[in-house]
């Protein structure tokens, strides 16, 4: 794998500012009752653990190592 597209350089698990509006937009998107979502392309995993603890059933993928690492981390409920 393309060392560049698997190394995105994540470095934490803080809220980035694409959340603020991305989260609110994907939360109004979704229809209600509990879900199994994938978040394809998580990054840190920060908007896939924010819809867990909504009580959804979250799955993340991402090609970053680093940001899948942090992502376990801080989101343990999420496979």
């Amino acid at each position: 794998m393309n060392n560049s597209l698997s190394q995105y350089g994540w470095s934490s698990a803080e809220k980035l500012p694409d959340h603020d509006y991305n989260l609110p937009a994907i939360i109004n998107l979704l229809p209600k009752g509990n879900l199994h979502i994938l978040d394809a392309g998580c990054g840190n995993g920060y908007i896939a653990n924010q819809l867990y603890e909504l009580c959804h059933k979250a799955d993340a993928i991402d090609l970053s190592s680093d940001g899948i690492k942090i992502a376990k981390e801080i989101c343990p409920g999420v496979n």
